[in-house]
């Protein structure tokens, strides 16, 4: 075998390790998404590419106030939402104020500037309407971060494990939108 075609042949075995290891990356490690719509402002914006973390939701399962895309057959396109409610449990919505089972938990990520302009904005005295919902085995409630512009488990009921396709992660463009979904 002559030099040049070595050369060509060890260039094409780079080409193809490169391919598969970003296969393996964007697979199982994480996935590229586009946010569309602002059911989740201010946390990510409308047109914000995402990469999710595909390897945590695996290793880490799910928490309290995740943040998850979901792809569910059920769905015409992915959604992204905080998880609310863990399974088992009842979530309770009452004057702004969410209990889990009874007990007050607070929301430390919502911004409060945010909600008071969406109160005015649309004329609502509450950002979460008043509700009660019972999750069964395996069942998730997700809700939207802009409470008045989501549609959630509120409308489309609960989710499982099963429908999450990755978990918090990092908005990468546009640049000023850069830094962590938490």
């Amino acid at each position: 075998m002559d030099k040049k075609t070595k050369s060509v042949l060890i260039y094409i075995g780079e080409l193809v390790v490169m391919a598969l290891v970003t296969f393996a990356v964007f697979t199982y490690i994480v996935k590229p998404v586009h946010i569309e719509g602002q059911s989740m402002n201010p946390t990510v914006h409308d047109n914000d590419l995402a990469l999710v973390n595909v390897i945590g939701l695996k290793t880490e399962g799910v928490e309290r106030f995740d943040v998850v895309i979901i792809d569910s057959d059920r769905l015409s396109e992915h959604l992204i939402k905080r998880v609310i409610g863990l399974p088992n449990e009842t979530i309770t919505y009452q004057d702004d104020v969410l209990y889990v089972d009874g007990v007050a938990i607070a929301e430390d990520f919502l911004d409060p500037e945010f909600v008071e302009t969406s109160k005015q904005e649309t004329g609502s005295a509450l950002f979460t309407n008043n509700f009660t919902y019972t999750l069964g085995e395996g069942e998730y409630f997700v809700m939207g971060d802009n409470r008045l512009r989501s549609e959630d488990s509120r409308a489309l009921g609960p989710f499982t494990i099963d429908e999450f396709m990755g978990k918090n992660g990092m908005a990468i463009y546009p640049f000023d939108h850069f830094g962590w979904i938490e």
